[in-house]
């Protein structure tokens, strides 16, 4: 019979001491985000580390997602990823991107954007944790490049400057009776 251990535990021991080798697919705590102001695009990517005690040798999914508000109504997409490298212990790699609208703040006062990732979303990977592979931001917005010159000039010039950023007004469309 092993011995018992008395007493209060004082400290929760490290999963990667006590553990065998196994990777830790780790969500990292930043996106990047490539904007494509000709398109009118954003292209968003994550970023994945193997913080675990061991090498990832087998493919595993990644879900991507966006959502932001267009004139009060939420729109949400998601994108599913395959990642097939082999992640060393401490290596860093970017997700594939996903493509998504890009709507100024100054076309639509709402036009904030959320974004998300799930690391390895089907459990293909056996890790430490799984505790880890999450990460969101919200509260990304973009502005049009020709007000973001006119902000810039105003504050080089150190000017008061005042952005109106109320709704547009709504064009009604149908038969004006003439």
């Amino acid at each position: 019979m092993p011995p018992q251990i008395r007493g209060p535990v004082t400290h929760d021991p490290d999963p990667q001491v006590l553990a065998p080798p196994y990777p830790d697919l780790f969500a990292y705590p930043s996106f990047s985000v490539a904007v494509n102001h000709p398109n009118r695009t954003i292209c968003l990517s994550g970023f994945i580390s193997n913080v675990g005690n061991a090498r990832v040798r087998q493919s595993f999914y990644v879900a991507l997602g966006i959502t932001y508000v267009r004139f009060g109504v939420t729109i949400s997409s998601e994108k599913i990823v395959r990642i097939d490298d082999d992640i060393i212990v401490g290596e860093r790699i970017a997700t594939p991107c996903m493509l998504q609208n890009l709507i100024y703040l100054d076309e639509d006062p709402g036009a904030y954007y959320t974004f998300e990732m799930i690391v390895d979303v089907f459990n293909d990977i056996s890790e430490l944790r799984s505790s880890n592979n999450r990460h969101r931001e919200d509260g990304w917005y973009f502005l049009n490049p020709a007000l973001r010159e006119k902000v810039n000039k105003a504050i080089d010039q150190d000017a008061d400057f005042q952005i109106d950023i109320s709704p547009p007004i709504s064009q009604g469309s149908g038969s004006t009776g003439e």
